[in-house]
């Protein structure tokens, strides 16, 4: 969540800074479609917005969603990060991939990341 207030996206490359650090990438089409759907400029969509007011937004939709029955529990914005993990482990089967994705200092993070969710990712 730190790293949105900073995103920047050029082309098909993002780029943004999160715990001090530079990360950066391949921005997938479904992410350009999405900000473009919202009607948020691709340069830079949470221009102005603070990491907590965004969470705080994500809570609130999802309380929302949750009264309207759309939603059978409360997510964190942490839960869409641990999903996307899982997702991109189950599309490449590549645990350092995974690791490198999301900026993880040790292997050993991403397995926790991947076992919260019912997957033994393999590191061999």
């Amino acid at each position: 969540m730190g790293a949105l207030p900073s995103l920047s996206i050029k082309g098909t490359r993002w780029n943004s800074t999160t715990k001090g650090k530079e990360q950066s990438g391949t921005a997938p089409e479904e992410m350009r479609q999405a900000i473009t759907k919202a009607k948020l400029p691709l340069g830079a969509p949470f221009e102005g917005q603070t990491a907590k007011r965004l969470k705080d937004n994500f809570r609130t939709l999802v309380r929302g969603l949750e009264r309207a029955g759309r939603l059978k529990a409360k997510y964190s914005v942490h839960d869409l990060r641990h999903a996307y993990a899982v997702k991109l482990y189950k599309e490449t089967k590549n645990i350092y991939f995974v690791k490198q994705a999301l900026g993880h200092a040790s292997v050993g993070v991403t397995e926790t990341y991947l076992r919260s969710r019912g997957v033994k990712g393999k590191t061999a």
